[in-house]
């Protein structure tokens, strides 16, 4: 188990420099299909936005990523017009009426294939093909990958994949291995040069090995690309060894490996015709994809120390997600570097001008009186007249994130070590939490308490997760089957269990597969195979059940609290309510039967929960909020039920009656039973009527009821709803609850400014992993920018400044 380090903040100024990188925005339109091309010399590659159908799904629409050889193009150009035509299908019988005839749909295009075919693209589809500059489409699709999509960046070897986070850096190396190879310096968003290139590709392993070896029988670039896993080379090419020989005096004065390649293929010039032709094919394909593979990466490395870069990303279709191209461009690089720089790869590689491309879409509404701006998507350069611009000004306004989804993966080939997801389209802009530290530009700020680093550790959680498998789908039959079509539901039940298995399997063989691999990554992909499934709210039923029950002992609760002598006690009550609310959790085994069969009560749930001394600060958090009231304060709940009613709601109205002004950030999409945006507004209907000082709390907007952004039962601040980020700009107190979202996830988590914790253990694995034992309560307060569990404190300066106040009252 690796676990994260906690991370300090710096400067105001230098928290405010995160935002000087920004990535291209994209402009979604909510019903039609958007398409985008990058036809090389060798293959073409598809991004196509499908928006939400009927009966499919639910999300506000999904990028898909797809390829085809150009020598198929026809094929390539099929696949777009079935897309185009379902999608005018759709609209037809949609609610908004029919697509005119005069509504061409326009198609953004790069690469050579965007010239050469042309005038077939256009005849072929009904469409209008807009062409833009190969190099600038690759450069903004890199950019948009690397701010916009978590652990898209890995490195690899033949020992290991390490997924790594966003660059720390605006300066870097593109080296785009197609056909020929490119190489591009790029300074910032949209700023690049193309400083070199060469024309040993993967054009040149694929014709020569056409050449050398044309009795393969491989069909295609994939089927060549995998002979070269079982080759080896030298049979084919010529050694230092072969050289030099064995001398150990000769070698160690030469300072070189006797395994160095000194010729690529230089040994079939001493083999007779026979002997040439008996080499394997496979050995041949090694040998030529070292040769390529070499020369590109050293080049690339001598391209970087010209330009003084020390990160060189590769992508094109070439490297297809093969593990020996990529091995051999990592150690080449490392080779002629001296280990001072690293080669890194994204997972989409191969798509990253058609992103770019795609990026182009201008908004429909403004139709062909837009041309989008090379700078980013939806940016007007000619608008006809100022009705249009003020639309394109609304339009830009309105700005998406995208969320990747493994439900739907695939890889380049098979035997790729990482697979890449399609992107749904998120609700809205996500962006960091306004209170994460930033350090260097970038932030200083990992969600994930630890990641699965392990065997054991990963086999545990699988195994966890598989067992509960079973236990979901009786719910999904036995919640939904009332309700719904019982035939359709256990046919979607049973979808769902045999695609989350077939990922968790996939995650046994290669755990970094779909990224870096932890219990929040795990919990995030079970509800993205539910909703996958047509099973968009698994808890609704459960939910509004304890919902109800619990309203009709809210007013008893908040009784209790007010007779209460001061606010000390109140603030002591309430944390105990809030630790008791938490154990109502359906994502707990150990309390599943209790919440099964209704016998767990707010008393009983007290009953198990212990209160360890050291993760203990309800008496300080206490004595601080009374005689220093916050001025606004931030929750994140976590269940539904007893959890958000009794436990969450009072502690916000406390605060209110102190004088802050409170948001309740909930989660935008279900979550196993966790509590929901939609979910929550009805509920503060009825709260409102049974109680005074919600009702005119929420009146005055001192309450607020927020949409976090997330679909998860973890938390990850740098991905956050914007909305909520502009409220929470001023927060001077943040409070998390749950094991998901304060255990699980932000359990180290520097903010600058103060952080209380409120959570039960309900894994003992966790629990031991950490230093508890299961239904261990976590209440732990920290300062801003106070390392949690500990006595340093870090200044806004990013400099230790000693035992924060917190550590000196538990001395």
């Amino acid at each position: 188990m690796a676990f994260s380090a906690p991370m300090s903040p710096t400067s105001t100024a230098a928290r405010s420099s995160w935002r000087l990188a920004p990535s291209p925005d994209l402009v979604v339109p909510p019903m039609r299909a958007q398409v985008a091309l990058d036809i090389g010399g060798s293959l073409a590659k598809v991004v196509a936005f499908i928006p939400p159908r009927a009966g499919g799904p639910k999300s506000s629409g999904r990028l898909h990523f797809s390829k085809y050889e150009t020598a198929k193009i026809a094929e390539c150009i099929a696949y777009v017009r079935d897309l185009l035509r379902a999608n005018a299908a759709d609209a037809a019988d949609g609610e908004d009426g029919v697509v005119k005839d005069d509504d061409v749909p326009v198609v953004h295009a790069t690469g050579g294939g965007a010239h050469k075919f042309h005038a077939q693209l256009e005849h072929e589809l009904g469409v209008t093909v807009v062409k833009h500059d190969e190099m600038e489409c690759l450069v903004q699709g890199l950019n948009f990958l690397l701010r916009e999509v978590p652990n898209e960046v890995f490195s690899y070897n033949v020992e290991r994949t390490d997924i790594t986070g966003p660059p720390n850096v605006v300066f870097e190396e593109l080296v785009n291995i197609g056909s020929g190879v490119s190489i591009l310096k790029v300074t910032g968003p949209g700023a690049y040069e193309r400083v070199s290139g060469t024309s040993l590709g993967g054009g040149t392993f694929w014709g020569l090995l056409s050449m050398l070896a044309p009795d393969t029988g491989a069909q295609g670039f994939d089927a060549m690309l995998d002979l070269t896993r079982t080759g080896d080379h030298r049979t084919v090419d010529m050694l230092v060894g072969d050289i030099y020989g064995s001398d150990p005096a000769a070698l160690s004065t030469l300072q070189l490996d006797p395994n160095l390649i000194a010729s690529s293929c230089g040994k079939l010039l001493r083999l007779t015709p026979d002997q040439r032709a008996s080499i394997p094919a496979a050995d041949i394909a090694r040998s030529l994809l070292r040769m390529v593979a070499n020369n590109i990466a050293q080049i690339a490395y001598l391209c970087a120390q010209a330009h003084g870069l020390d990160r060189i990303y590769f992508g094109g279709c070439f490297l297809r997600g093969h593990a020996m191209t990529m091995a051999a461009l990592s150690a080449a690089a490392a080779f002629w570097s001296q280990g001072t720089t690293r080669a890194y790869f994204v997972r989409h590689e191969g798509h990253l001008g058609a992103l770019g491309a795609y990026l182009h879409h201008a908004p429909p509404e403004l139709g062909a009186r837009i041309a989008a701006s090379p700078g980013s998507a939806g940016d007007a350069e000619t608008v006809v007249d100022a009705d249009a611009a003020a639309a394109a000004a609304r339009v830009r306004t309105r700005r998406w994130s995208f969320l990747e989804n493994f439900t739907v993966a695939d890889k380049f080939n098979v035997a790729a070590p990482v697979a890449y997801g399609v992107l749904d389209a998120a609700p809205a802009r996500l962006v960091p939490f306004p209170k994460l530290p930033v350090v260097g530009g970038k932030l200083a700020y990992m969600s994930d308490t630890f990641t699965l680093a392990s065997a054991a550790d990963q086999r545990y959680w699988l195994d966890v997760l598989d067992a509960r498998i079973p236990g979901m789908v009786r719910m999904a039959v036995d919640w939904n089957q009332d309700v719904e079509d019982e035939r359709d539901v256990k046919q979607r039940a049973a979808k769902f269990e045999s695609e989350f298995r077939r990922h968790l399997d996939a995650l046994r063989s290669q755990p970094a597969a779909y990224g870096v691999l932890s219990v929040r990554s795990l919990l995030h992909l079970r509800e993205q195979s539910l909703r996958e499934a047509g099973f968009e709210d698994l808890f609704y039923p459960v939910k509004q059940a304890e919902n109800a029950v619990a309203l009709r002992a809210l007013p008893q609760v908040l009784h209790d609290v007010d007779a209460l002598p001061n606010a000390h006690a109140q603030a002591l009550q309430l944390l105990d309510n809030a630790l008791a609310g938490n154990v109502f959790d359906w994502g707990c085994t150990a309390i599943l039967d209790q919440l099964a069969d209704g016998s767990l009560d707010l008393v009983s749930a007290r009953a198990k929960v212990r209160r360890p001394a050291h993760a203990d600060d309800a008496r300080i958090f206490a004595d601080h909020v009374t005689q220093h009231p916050y001025r606004k304060v931030v929750l994140f709940p976590d269940n539904s039920g007893a959890d958000v009613v009794l436990g969450v709601l009072p502690l916000a109205r406390f605060f209110v009656q102190q004088g802050a002004n409170v948001v309740v950030a909930v989660n935008s999409g279900p979550a196993i039973n966790d509590v929901t945006f939609s979910e929550l507004l009805r509920v503060m209907g009825q709260v409102s009527d049974m109680d005074e000082v919600v009702a005119r709390a929420l009146e005055s907007r001192s309450l607020q009821i927020l949409a976090s952004g997330s679909e998860s039962p973890c938390l990850d601040l740098s991905r956050v709803d914007e909305s909520l980020a502009r409220e929470a700009e001023d927060a001077d107190l943040v409070v998390i609850i749950g094991m998901g979202r304060a255990i699980h996830t932000n359990f180290h988590a520097v903010l600058d400014c103060d952080v209380l914790r409120v959570a039960v253990f309900k894994n003992e694995f966790t629990a031991h992993a950490l230093g508890f034992e299961n239904f261990d309560a976590l209440v732990r307060w920290t300062r801003a920018g106070q390392v949690p569990g500990s006595a340093v404190r870090i200044g806004r300066d990013g400099a230790v400044v000693g035992a924060s106040a917190v550590d000196a009252s538990r001395a």
